[in-house]
């Protein structure tokens, strides 16, 4: 496809949305110890709306990738934008704890459509010459994102009460929503019958929350406990079970022989490695410093 002045007009639908995405990762941690007095749950507890935003988003986002190619990236990436603007307007109304859990939960499965075919989009709106360009483009949305929700959250915080910084989604969630249904593919997917491995997409979510479930489990009654040594082992099996289907599918979830790039493989353990080191005072620094050095 040639790169046309529609291509980088769709390049700012992706990229509102992915620094938007990012930011809601990151900026509800400054807002953790004023949300936990402001609703009245322990911190322990109200941490749950970042672990549960990032299970929700790390557990769907190959799913949504999948779906994308069948059904179309475009029109994947449109609902994500639909669900992420809907949940940021739940979250934004302060109707208790759960209900925020509920919001986030919204959220995440509109953030996990987006992020998991924006760069899939790219591919079709940009040709060979300039493809790699708005790829690091993207890329830097993303950190963009990521380091400026603390920044931001501060500043909206120290003006206004804490669901402000979910207010902010809204509108840029609207004029992205607008200007997506005038400049984003219409594509319909595959033209050929290809179904969803849906038992592999069930069994690869399960893995990924059981895993962050055993861990704060682990955290609270201790990993050797026999209950969490367990529930390790579940994890490990069911992750093995699951490189063993997603070998024998014929339309697997995740084919497995990407991983033969070494280069690849590579890239993906660093794309691990950073938000593992950043989570570390994004997370852990806000509420240090509130709450310990006031």
């Amino acid at each position: 496809m040639k790169t046309t002045t529609r291509s980088w007009l769709a390049m700012i639908v992706i990229g509102i949305f992915t620094i938007m995405a990012n930011l809601d990762a990151s900026i509800i941690n400054i807002a953790l110890p004023i949300m936990s007095k402001s609703l009245a749950v322990p911190i322990s507890q109200i941490t749950y709306t970042v672990m549960g935003y990032m299970v929700i988003l790390s557990g769907l986002l190959v799913t949504f990738g999948k779906l994308g190619d069948i059904w179309g990236k475009g029109r994947i990436f449109t609902l994500g934008m639909y669900s992420f603007t809907i949940g940021s307007l739940m979250a934004s109304v302060n109707f208790g704890f759960d209900f925020l859990l509920l919001a986030r939960f919204v959220q995440a499965v509109g953030a996990a459509a987006t992020l998991s075919n924006s760069y899939g989009l790219i591919s079709e709106l940009f040709d060979n010459h300039t493809r790699g360009t708005a790829m690091g483009i993207n890329t830097m949305f993303i950190s963009a994102g990521f380091v400026a929700g603390p920044a931001l959250g501060g500043f909206l915080l120290q003006q206004f009460a804490w669901n402000a910084i979910f207010m902010i989604n809204i509108p840029l969630g609207i004029i992205a929503i607008i200007l997506g249904h005038l400049f984003l593919p219409k594509n319909h997917g595959r033209q050929q019958a290809t179904k969803l491995d849906g038992w592999g997409a069930g069994i690869l979510f399960i893995i990924i929350t059981l895993f962050f479930v055993v861990l704060e489990a682990g955290q609270t009654i201790g990993f050797r406990q026999p209950l969490i040594i367990i529930g390790f082992i579940i994890t490990l099996a069911l992750t093995l079970y699951f490189i063993y289907l997603e070998k024998h599918r014929k339309n697997a979830l995740l084919p497995l022989s990407i991983f033969k790039n070494r280069t690849f493989s590579l890239a993906l353990l660093v794309g691990m490695l950073i938000p593992l080191i950043n989570a570390l005072f994004s997370f852990i620094f806000p509420l240090y410093l509130q709450d310990y050095l006031n």
